[in-house]
C-alpha cells in the first residue's frame, strides 16, 4: 500500500510540474491588414472581389493571396477556428484538384 501511495504521489508531482512548465501557444503572430489585402486584390483581379468590409471582434486575417484569376483570405475566429475564403474564375473541379 505504501508503494502505491508513493508512486501515486510521484505521478501527481510529475503532472503538476508538467502543468507548470507547459506553455500554451498564443494566437499566430502572422496578421494581414484586411483593407490593404482587399485593395491589392481588387487592383489585380480580373473579377469583382468579394470580401467582408470588416471582421467580427476577435477575428484575425492571417493570410491573403491574390492573382489576376484568384483571391484567398485566411481568417482565424475568436475561438481559434480557421476559415479560408476562396474566390476564383476557375471551375470548382479545378479548385478541388489544386487544394487536394
Amino acid at each position: 500500500m505504501r508503494t502505491t501511495a508513493v508512486m501515486g504521489a510521484l505521478l501527481l508531482g510529475v503532472v503538476l510540474v508538467g502543468q507548470l512548465v507547459t506553455v500554451t501557444p498564443d494566437r499566430p503572430e502572422t496578421r494581414v491588414d484586411l483593407a490593404d489585402a482587399v485593395t491589392g486584390a481588387k487592383a489585380t483581379a480580373t473579377f469583382d472581389v468579394i470580401a467582408p468590409p470588416v471582421l467580427p471582434d476577435g477575428w484575425i486575417a492571417t493570410s491573403a493571396r491574390f492573382t489576376p484569376d484568384a483571391w484567398h483570405l485566411g481568417v482565424l475566429t475568436a475561438d481559434d477556428k480557421y476559415i479560408g475564403l476562396e474566390q476564383t474564375t476557375t471551375s470548382v473541379k479545378t479548385i478541388i484538384a489544386e487544394e487536394s
